[in-house]
Formats: structure tokens, C-alpha cells, sequence
């Protein structure tokens, strides 16, 4: 009699525990944002100046030295990104969830990526690599190298300018834009789930992903974040299970005690590289949770979304500024000068170029989908 007593009082504690864990769920606010989500831009702004934060360190040290590398810090720097690619993933399954149009989902695409990204390397060609070029001026418009830069736009990576930031710990003008390839490469993958009708059915959806992750971890039993290739399919597998969580988010409760426990995992499996698979779906619920909660934000950051300007900026102005006040070369203080100048740089780019593009968005819909 008392094991009985013992299972009854198990199962009903187990079936409270469940009833507080799913109360709410990522569906339910998501219904009820309306699909405007608060918490991911504050989340989105958050990682795109712990990315600033980091270069700082790594263009005053180089790679080798950087301060994130093989530490306790670093398992908390090597998340940043992976969350990034979550909260895109969640974003933009919804963007084509609510669109249900490859031509209109791929032009929202492009007007969100590539104006703002052509004048940033425009910027970067034409009037940073002019001023700090080593190079005679002829010699630098002449070069190839020059006009390869502009490759950059379609996703055929260059990271040096003639002559630019070559005596630099990292001679490369924007480190930054290396995730510009896998980010392209899942909105490839998109594309072609569009043409398959897989897009819109969450079960192939799933199976496509299973099958594309189990083939990576087959292939790469031990990814190694320091391994830049590796970094561009581990971000893009975290694109896709951001995707998925927005395809699944009634199954996903919001609970802060699972948000806890997943930070841990998270943290562990970056840590501890090559546990990879757990650290990518801990780093999904953490990113989903946070993006769908209430974050604190600052007033004047509410005016305009800042993150890619910010993205976009970040490494070029960081570089400059080590290459001007070689007194003040350290991590705290190139991260304290380039912050409110990336700021500026990046409310002007949304300002001037990616809210005037994003607007035109209205002449390819009907206006209540807009």
C-alpha cells in the first residue's frame, strides 16, 4: 500500500509540474505580440554590441590572443553568434509564414540586406581605403583587390583593401562580414524549400533538418569553434532549428526555470565544444525565451532597429580607431570609443538607407499585408 501511495504522490506531482511548465507557451505570445516581438530587439541589440565588445579584443590582440579564446569567457563570447542565427531563424520562418510567396519573401530579403551592406562596403572602398591605404592613390583605384571588395554584396567574401590595416594584428578592414556567407546560404536553402512545397510543412521541414544535421555530425564528429568553415554550418544548422522553433512554438513552454537549466546546458556545450547538438537546442530555447519576454530596453534605441548597421560598422570603425590612438590599444577602451561611434553610423544607415528601403515593401503587396 505505502509504494502505491509513494507512485500516486509521484504522478500527481509530476502532472502539477507539467501543468506549470506548459501554462504558457512560445505560441501563446506569439498570438499574442501579433508577431511584434519586444524582446528580440532588445536581444538583438544586446549581441550586436557584445560582438563590438569582443572585436575590441580581438583587434587589439589578434586571434591568437583574443580573450575569449579557450576560457571561461570565451564559452560565454561563442554563444553570442549561434543566438543570433536562433533569432533570425525564428524571425524570418515567420517573415515566410505570413508571406507564403518565394518572389515577395526574397525581395523583403534583399531590401533588408543589400542596400544598406552596398553602401558600408562602398564606404569602406572608396573612403576608408583611400585614407589609410599604404599605396600610392592611383595605384590603390587600380588595383583589383579594390574593386573585388564589392564582392562582399553578393556573398564572394574579400576581407582586405590594398595597403589598409596590413600592420594591424588582423589586417582585414571587416572581419564581420564572414557571416554573410551562411546567412546567404540559408536563405538558398529557403529558396529551394520554397520550390519543394517543403516550406510551408513543418514535418518535411523537420526531417530535412534532421537528415542535413545528423549528415554534418556524421562528417564532423567533433566541430571545433575555432575552425571557421565548421563555425559556418554550425551557425546555419542554428538558423534552421530557430526556424523550426517557430513552426513548433506550441510545444515549446515558456518557463523560467527551464530558461535557467538551458543557459547551464548552453554554457556547458560551448564550453565544451564538440557537444554541440545539446548546445544548439539549449542556445534556441534561451533565445526564443528571452526574445518573447518583456526585456528592459533604453528609450533611444526604441527609435530605430540598429543591430545590422551596427554589425555592419562595428569592425571597420574599431579598426580605425586602433589605427589613430595607438596610446589606447586595449580591448576596455577601444570597445568604450568605437561603441557610440558604431551608434551613430548605425542610426544613420537605418535612417537614411534601410528604413527607405524597407518602405518600398509597399509597392510589392496589398496594403493590409504590408
Amino acid at each position: 500500500m505505502a509504494d502505491y501511495y509513494v507512485m500516486d504522490t509521484v504522478v500527481v506531482i509530476m502532472k502539477r509540474w507539467a501543468d506549470l511548465l506548459w501554462k504558457t507557451t512560445a505560441s501563446d505570445l506569439v498570438r499574442q505580440y501579433n508577431n511584434s516581438f519586444p524582446g528580440f530587439y532588445s536581444l538583438r541589440i544586446f549581441l550586436s554590441f557584445s560582438i563590438l565588445f569582443w572585436h575590441g579584443f580581438t583587434v587589439s590582440n589578434g586571434m591568437e590572443n583574443d580573450l575569449f579564446q579557450n576560457n571561461a569567457i570565451g564559452a560565454l563570447g561563442r554563444l553570442v553568434l549561434p543566438m543570433f542565427f536562433c533569432l533570425s531563424g525564428f524571425l524570418i520562418a515567420g517573415s515566410a509564414a505570413r508571406l507564403r510567396s518565394l518572389k515577395v519573401f526574397m525581395l523583403f530579403r534583399f531590401l533588408r540586406i543589400i542596400p544598406a551592406l552596398l553602401v558600408e562596403v562602398t564606404l569602406s572602398a572608396f573612403v576608408l581605403g583611400p585614407l589609410f591605404t599604404t599605396h600610392d592613390l592611383k595605384d590603390y583605384l587600380t588595383d583589383f583587390r579594390t574593386w573585388a571588395y564589392f564582392g562582399n554584396v553578393v556573398g564572394n567574401i574579400s576581407y582586405m583593401l590594398p595597403g589598409v590595416f596590413r600592420l594591424h594584428p588582423i589586417p582585414m578592414v571587416n572581419l564581420n562580414l564572414w557571416t554573410m556567407v551562411p546567412e546567404l546560404y540559408c536563405y538558398l536553402m529557403m529558396t529551394v524549400l520554397f520550390l519543394l512545397g517543403i516550406m510551408h510543412n513543418r514535418k518535411w521541414f523537420l526531417l530535412c533538418v534532421l537528415q542535413g544535421s545528423t549528415l554534418f555530425f556524421v562528417l564532423y564528429p567533433n566541430p571545433a569553434w575555432d575552425h571557421c568553415p565548421l563555425n559556418q554550418y554550425i551557425l546555419m544548422i542554428c538558423f534552421w532549428v530557430g526556424c523550426l522553433s517557430f513552426l513548433y512554438a506550441e510545444y515549446i513552454p515558456i518557463n523560467k526555470y527551464l530558461f535557467g537549466v538551458s543557459l547551464v546546458i548552453a554554457y556547458v556545450c560551448f564550453y565544451f565544444e564538440p557537444l554541440a547538438i545539446p548546445g544548439i537546442l539549449a542556445t534556441a530555447y534561451c533565445t526564443v525565451y528571452l526574445g518573447l519576454s518583456k526585456l528592459p530596453t533604453i528609450s533611444f534605441l526604441e527609435r530605430g532597429d540598429y543591430s545590422y548597421g551596427i554589425y555592419l560598422y562595428g569592425f571597420p570603425i574599431t579598426q580605425t580607431i586602433w589605427h589613430l590612438v595607438p596610446d589606447f590599444r586595449t580591448g576596455f577602451v577601444l570597445f568604450g570609443l568605437s561603441a557610440p561611434l558604431t551608434f551613430f553610423f548605425a542610426a544613420l544607415s537605418w535612417h537614411y538607407i534601410e528604413k527607405p528601403a524597407l518602405s518600398l515593401k509597399r509597392y510589392f503587396l496589398p496594403k493590409k499585408t504590408v
